[in-house]
């Protein structure tokens, strides 16, 4: 049960790197790479790693709340789930959160960034 915090720790953790500590632009080793238009300029690699530091940020205290439900199951568990079934309940919803965390992250700062920038990193206005 102290993984689902682990995790929630660790976006966090992630969040924090991406908004604050991510390389300086030419150097791209640090931080958000998901996509070229991360990569095309200063603008739009400080501004895919500050939108994915607030999104991490922001996700893994809904995350955090998530797990605080799944642990106020766990104390009513017998009444409904065999050991095997809350086991496997767990093992699901520990890689579906990751899951959907990750996807979520590429596909809304991906999405921010087109909307943003032109193809070419231009700013659009």
């Amino acid at each position: 049960m102290a993984f689902m915090y682990l995790i929630t720790l660790t976006f966090l953790l992630v969040g924090n790197i991406l908004k604050k500590h991510y390389s300086e632009f030419p150097d791209t080793t640090v931080g958000f790479h998901a996509g070229k238009l991360a990569r095309k300029n200063r603008q739009t690699w400080e501004e895919a790693n500050r939108y994915a530091g607030n999104y991490c940020t922001r996700s893994s205290l809904l995350l955090l709340a998530a797990d605080a439900l799944v642990m106020l199951g766990y104390l009513f568990r017998r009444a409904v789930f065999s050991e095997l079934q809350w086991a496997i309940f767990v093992c699901v919803y520990i890689l579906g959160s990751v899951a959907l965390q990750l996807l979520f992250l590429f596909v809304l700062t991906s999405r921010r960034l087109k909307r943003r920038f032109h193809s070419d990193g231009s700013a659009k206005l």
